[in-house]
């Protein structure tokens, strides 16, 4: 669990299309609200 946190800390700071396609595909969400 503590993983995801820290991969959604990194996605805060300035995510690129690569790695929320990598996120969603890690952990099988989509990002629909463009504010994450």
């Amino acid at each position: 669990m503590k993983n995801i946190i820290n991969d959604l800390k990194k996605l805060n700071n300035n995510p690129t299309e690569k790695m929320k396609k990598e996120f969603e595909k890690k952990y099988g969400v989509t990002f629909e609200d463009e504010r994450i």
